[in-house]
């Protein structure tokens, strides 16, 4: 009970921290990305109209996570507003998250401190902690990654195991990642297992099998109809923005190696106190390779193969890492275990008491600054995305017809603001259209136009020769310091000249 007691404070007190910052900043409650209001437009057409869609009346395959859309719905139909939420369902997950890096360090390794250190150290982590109030899908996919392999170690029904992890990939599909991993150690669990050790080799095989079939069962229980609506919306099994954000990215793939990027992208969640855990990481790994912790093991494979597919399908790192984030609470499980085990293999001495203590004094240290620095990194991101998205979007409402066509590069803030107004999506996530021609400035135009667009929003940093051709006119751009400060874009309202 203390240790929920002490997870539950950390909770609250980091909403309190990261919301509160935010609002001494931008004096508004808002989020540090525009595709959260993305996700809430989805929400209030699903909630209000029973309609799957982000243009009210066009279903759409543009949402990367309904399960996230499902579960912000409910705001719009109880009296709460929309963000506050999103909020409440961030700390709620965030605590889910410590208790369940708990429970599986304390299942693999048997050893409370070592679970609840990890548990304390997940709730304290900033990159966890600014995905909570991203009013993103990050928490509720890392919550449900870690419930599947909980459930899993616990030895509950495989059929339980394998319908978390639909809704895991329902939240996102990368999460068929760790599935895979479990589905490969329940096959192969009878070779070594001493249970079945005077089994024949075929019968082995089969037993594998038949365990692992009412699992995959359950898994497409919830994966069924989101492919199906996927395909029928849009003639492919991933959302829109499986393929928009590869197509936006490409050029990054041919800047560097595979290896390269694979590298960056397996690093960047180090930034933090984790840091100093690389050494008990990687001793965790002998560990686990030496003792035969199969387990253990799944957890390393994840650890790779996330920032893999990453590398392979886009090799991004913004927004702090979000896509990388879900691998953070396996380098706490993992490079916590792995520590104490290595300062027992240190030699005796005076400099092994020394680095022992200053590793103990550092690493709860830089926890808590990292978790400061987060809440400000958080604060601006927040206060830039409202002055560059939300308050276009507001003057958009306030000096736009009804029935004008909008064109625009980021859409969360302005469906979200301008509710039931025609858009056409520039970066293809809600019109799959344009994502053959996304990096076809001319092309994108004519298309824009084509479909009667009155204003395109966008940026110099996206379509740098769009917006000086002689059919737009640049009628209002917010001088956004805070993007500025940071280097970012700046956005424009350009309006469409008449013929």
């Amino acid at each position: 009970m203390r240790l929920i007691s002490s997870l539950l404070a950390l909770c609250l007190a980091s909403c309190a921290l990261y919301l509160g910052i935010s609002f001494v900043l931008t004096h508004a409650l808002t989020f540090p990305l525009d595709d959260a209001w993305i996700h809430l437009t989805f929400a209030r057409n699903l909630a209000l109209r029973h309609e799957f869609a982000f243009n009210v009346g066009q279903p759409s395959a543009g949402s990367t996570s309904p399960l996230w859309t499902f579960a912000l719905a409910p705001s719009f139909l109880l009296p709460i507003a929309p963000e506050w939420w999103s909020y409440t369902l961030g700390a709620t997950l965030l605590f889910a998250c410590a208790w369940l890096t708990y429970r599986i360090s304390r299942q693999l390794f048997g050893d409370t401190r070592v679970a609840s250190v990890s548990a304390l150290a997940v709730a304290l982590e900033w990159h966890l902690n600014w995905a909570a109030y991203s009013g993103m899908e990050t928490m509720l996919f890392v919550a449900l990654l870690l419930l599947m392999f909980d459930l899993y170690i616990e030895h509950k029904p495989l059929w339980l195991v394998g319908f978390i992890a639909g809704l895991c990939v329902v939240t996102r599909p990368e999460g068929v990642i760790l599935f895979a991993l479990i589905v490969a150690h329940v096959f192969f669990a009878p070779f070594t297992s001493s249970q079945a050790g005077g089994m024949l080799t075929a019968n082995r095989a089969a037993f594998g099998v038949l365990r692992f079939v009412p699992m995959l069962l359950a898994f497409a229980l919830p994966l069924l109809p989101y492919l199906w609506f996927n395909w029928t919306t849009s003639g492919s099994l991933f959302p829109n923005t499986f393929y928009a954000k590869q197509g936006e990215y490409a050029e990054l793939f041919a800047q560097q190696s595979l290896l390269a990027h694979w590298l960056h992208l397996l690093t960047v969640t180090l930034v933090g106190a984790q840091v100093l855990l690389v050494p008990g990481f990687i001793f965790a790994l002998y560990l686990a390779v030496h003792e035969r912790r199969a387990l253990a093991l799944i957890l390393f494979a994840w650890w790779l193969m996330l920032p893999l597919a990453y590398a392979l399908r886009l090799p991004v790192d913004y927004q702090h890492a979000r896509y990388e984030m879900p691998v953070i609470p396996t380098v706490m499980i993992l490079g916590i275990w792995g520590t104490a085990p290595l300062r027992e293999r240190l030699p005796a001495g005076a400099v092994t008491r020394v680095l022992t203590r200053a590793w103990l004094l550092t690493f709860p240290m830089l926890l808590v600054i990292f978790w400061f620095i987060g809440a400000t990194a958080r604060a601006d991101d927040a206060a830039a995305i409202y002055c560059l998205e939300v308050e276009t979007a507001q003057w958009l409402d306030a000096n736009t017809l009804h029935d004008d066509v909008i064109a625009a590069h980021d859409v969360g803030a302005i469906g979200y603001y301008l509710k039931e107004r025609p858009l056409i999506d520039l970066a293809g996530l809600i019109t799959p259209d344009v994502i053959y021609f996304l990096r076809d400035e001319p092309r994108l135009l004519q298309y824009a136009l084509a479909h009667h667009a009155r204003f395109v929003v966008t940026s110099a940093a996206w379509h740098p020769n769009l917006i000086r051709d002689s059919h737009l006119q640049l009628v209002e751009q917010h001088d956004c310091s805070r993007a500025h400060a940071a280097g970012g874009y700046q956005i424009g309202v350009y309006q469409v000249r008449q013929p």
